[in-house]
């Protein structure tokens, strides 16, 4: 397990740097919509876990058995060597890169002109929008953006460490959860959570005041769920209390990850990464 999150910080800092580098950089609104994209394919995505454990837990007989527990665990590790195998079609972007090219996601010069312009107006656009980050990055406070947002995650990773991880089993050892019935709650959170993101989306686009204040709406909700499901006794609204909170709370992330690649050059983007995934 300690190799396995070596290895998942590692590709996923690494990751999101070169995704950040290659999204357009003319929009902030498109950077914050391609970060909300890529999190609801990956929710989805992580509902497919819990529905091969679930099919696993019920031919295995639905009981608590470490033996059936480890095989629900095997499918995801078996899928591991196809993704170190995809690993190897990403490409390293410099920080001293042309835009134009990051722009268009690394085209060559007859694919941009095929798109509707020469690799000079391009650079020439990418170099406006250089400019413009740069002038962002010089306002007052920017400096202090990446900091409180690395504060923010950092104490909401404590109090996720004192609460989430044990969830599954207040759900099994209080009110008394099959395996399959876990497994059910499991595939249900991601879904629940890309739902989130994609109201998030909209709501933060027709934000007067900027997506913050809607992200902050969503994560104060998400506390007051919690609150609630302290006081709560019948099962059925507590899963919806703990979709609902798991969804606000998770419903952030893109936005945020968006907002640090704004505020962080590309050369030091994949350091920042890394400490955030922490």
């Amino acid at each position: 397990l300690a190799f396995w999150g070596i290895f998942f910080n590692t590709t996923s800092s690494t990751s999101l740097a070169l995704f950040a580098d290659s999204v357009p950089r003319n929009s902030r609104q498109a950077r914050q919509d391609l970060y909300a994209t890529k999190s609801t394919l990956t929710f989805v995505a992580l509902a497919l876990g819990p529905i091969v454990a679930l099919i696993s837990t019920v031919l295995r007989g639905n009981e608590w058995r470490l033996e059936g527990m480890s095989y629900a665990l095997l499918p995801g590790f078996l899928l591991m060597p196809v993704m170190c195998f995809l690993l190897t079609f990403f490409e390293e972007v410099g920080p001293n890169q042309p835009l134009a090219e990051l722009r268009v996601g690394l085209l060559d010069e007859n694919r941009n002109s095929s798109r509707g312009g020469s690799a000079t107006d391009l650079e020439a656009a990418a170099k406006a929008v250089a400019e413009a980050e740069s002038d962002l990055l010089r306002q007052p406070g920017a400096a202090a953006v990446p900091y409180l947002l690395l504060a923010a995650e950092l104490i909401t990773s404590v109090g996720a460490g004192m609460t989430v991880k044990f969830f599954g089993l207040w759900f099994k050892n209080v009110f008394k959860f099959t395996p399959a019935g876990l497994s059910l709650l499991s595939c249900a959170t991601p879904v629940a959570m890309a739902v989130a993101v994609e109201v998030l989306k909209r709501v933060a686009r027709r934000c007067p005041c900027g997506p913050v204040p809607a992200v902050l709406g969503f994560w104060l909700t998400s506390i007051a769920c919690l609150l609630l499901m302290v006081h709560v006794k019948d099962w059925r609204l507590l899963v919806v209390l703990h979709l609902l909170r798991t969804a606000l709370a998770n419903a952030k992330e893109p936005i945020a990850r968006a907002i640090l690649a704004d505020f962080i050059p590309s050369s030091r983007r994949g350091r920042w990464n890394a400490v955030h995934s922490l």
